[in-house]
């Protein structure tokens, strides 16, 4: 991999010698001496560590120090594996270097262990995290792309140092008998865990897709969680009331998940061989997505963040954004290129959809749910959005999708190509109805 002094481009290379000196001259430099002076400085103002001393920035010093962190941040070798504050601490670090020795370095001086001191930070971490509204029935496991659920096992602990003492006995307590979602990702630690957050949610997405598409009530009744926070990590949830009239006690206890999603050996075998499964997985962790691709990917993210979304009007606009991934990308007609596309899709994609077998009526359909769409985003209303509407609207987001990946695996790359198509089809099928 070509290091990050050669990667630097020429004007960049000028930037960082210039922003070197300022912070190593006086005026990049400020030496409080009174409570009022470090008030005006800022007391979480960065600091350059020199041995047991530390000097603050002055106003120009944070300037340079944060020209330095843009372009050293915005790099091909770490954009993608490291986080501003991974780079902004090692800066101070490197820059802590060199003023303690009493040396102004020229830019390759400076970047070259800057360099090395990045890359040390960049490793590869595997992660499990719990899920929920998931079951496996006959079948140990299911990968997702790089990712794979399982049943948790005392043996993901075997060879890891346990620098707590008492963390494993957590980890086997908390995760007993659970289902778990792993992986690998690359990156200073902050940054791996947070794309195997984003990567495993984005897994989950794949599997509330094909919930909705099988089941006309997975987008009520499914819920897929990745247990990572708080708000996820519920024990028992309830409500309790009592009926005025008798003062009968009413109690009502929910469990984490409404309905489990289940994953048997002919289900997992169905959405391979006829759904493409495999297909739209490995869609997650291709880094050179074509245009198609990376719509299926956003797409999917939507309909995954609506089924998440216990309110019908707000997920039913975040299924709309699902769908609006592939069809909107002019400002003219988006009604029409919206109807026209989705209903093309579904009627001519290759799967049969008995509710769905009239072109124009099923335009007519989209249209009106166009309207109540722009209702919640345009005019704030929230209570026209019923189950049985967002039901359907979930079915046809994720066979819409399911569809599209169909296409790539035909040759299709280009949102035009399908744009193309879905107005030839609806030429045709205009030239028959009249």
């Amino acid at each position: 991999m070509m290091g990050l002094y050669e990667e630097l481009t020429k004007k960049q290379r000028r930037t960082i010698a210039r922003d070197i000196n300022v912070i190593s001259s006086l005026k990049g430099l400020a030496f409080p001496k009174t409570i009022d002076d470090i008030k005006e400085i800022g007391f979480f103002s960065p600091k350059i560590k020199l041995d047991k001393n530390e000097i603050y920035l002055s106003g120009q010093g944070k300037t340079a120090l944060r020209r330095i962190c843009d372009i050293i941040h915005g790099s091909k070798k770490y954009k993608d594996f490291l986080n501003y504050n991974d780079v902004f601490q090692s800066v101070l670090a490197e820059f802590g270097r060199w003023l303690g020795g009493g040396l102004i370095p020229n830019t390759e001086e400076f970047i070259t262990p800057l360099d090395e001191l990045l890359s040390e930070s960049v490793k590869q971490f595997r992660f499990a995290c719990r899920v929920d509204g998931i079951s496996l029935k006959d079948v140990a496991s299911i990968q997702i792309g790089q990712r794979e659920i399982r049943r948790f096992s005392s043996d993901d602990l075997d060879g890891a140092s346990d620098v707590g003492d008492k963390i494993k006995d957590v980890i086997s307590i908390e995760y007993n008998e659970s289902l778990v979602i792993t992986g690998a990702e690359n990156g200073s630690q902050s940054v791996a865990l947070d794309r195997f957050y984003h990567n495993a949610e984005l897994s989950l997405s794949i599997l509330r897709l094909y919930s909705c598409a099988l089941y006309r009530q997975g987008i009520n009744k499914v819920n897929l969680r990745l247990i990572n926070d708080c708000a996820h990590a519920y024990g028992a949830a309830s409500s309790f009331g009592r009926r005025e009239f008798d003062n009968s006690l009413i109690f009502t206890r929910y469990s984490k998940s409404t309905q489990d999603f289940e994953l048997d050996s002919e289900l997992v075998d169905y959405l391979g061989k006829e759904l493409f499964f495999v297909e739209m997985s490995s869609l997650i962790d291709n880094p050179t997505r074509t245009e198609l691709e990376n719509a299926i990917v956003k797409s999917i993210y939507w309909v995954g963040e609506a089924q998440k979304d216990k309110s019908n009007p707000s997920a039913f606009v975040k299924l709309w954004s699902s769908l609006e991934c592939f069809f909107t990308s002019g400002d003219a007609d988006i009604t029409e290129r919206n109807a026209r596309g989705i209903a093309a899709i579904l009627l001519f994609g290759g799967f049969s959809h008995e509710q769905f077998e009239d072109y124009e009526l099923l335009k007519k359909k989209i249209k009106g749910y166009y309207k109540l769409r722009s209702k919640v985003v345009h005019h704030a209303e929230f209570s026209h959005i019923d189950e049985i509407q967002l039901e359907e609207m979930a079915f046809i987001a994720a066979w819409v999708v399911i569809v599209m990946v169909t296409l790539v695996k035909r040759g299709y790359s280009q949102l035009t190509e399908i744009e193309l198509q879905a107005q030839r089809l609806d030429k045709a099928c205009k030239g028959v109805s009249h």
